[in-house]
């Protein structure tokens, strides 16, 4: 006696199985649709108030970082050069420079006293 396939126990058990696996969701998925809900929730509710503050310039804070950089300015400004400068030409300059350094520095060019100097202040 054959049995009706679609009446067995087991031809039950999976197409019940094969119904419930087509309704769960993937762990990704539903991580994914969570932060994407996060992140409109976040951006949408942010009150005006708060961007019109972000955006003032004329804030005791924004002036005293202003006055603070304008400071610094002329110093950050020659740090980088200097910074610049080794990296770029110490070698050469000690190449430059060669056996120079054992001559009399009288009889050096102003040029060549100037280069000693660098060399002698990057080092």
């Amino acid at each position: 006696a054959r049995v009706d396939p679609a009446t067995s126990a087991s031809a039950r058990r999976r197409a019940a199985s094969s119904a419930e696996s087509r309704e769960r969701r993937h762990p990704a998925r539903v991580a994914i649709g969570a932060l994407a809900a996060t992140v409109v929730a976040l951006t949408s509710t942010a009150p005006a108030s708060v961007a019109l503050e972000a955006n003032e310039t004329n804030s005791e804070f924004v002036e005293r970082l202003r006055a603070r950089s304008e400071e610094k300015r002329e110093e950050r400004k020659q740090e980088r050069l200097d910074d610049y400068y080794k990296k770029n030409f110490g070698d050469y300059l000690r190449w430059e420079s060669g056996d120079k350094a054992l001559r009399d520095p009288s009889t050096l060019s102003e040029n060549d006293r100037k280069i000693a100097a660098y060399l002698e202040k990057i080092s």
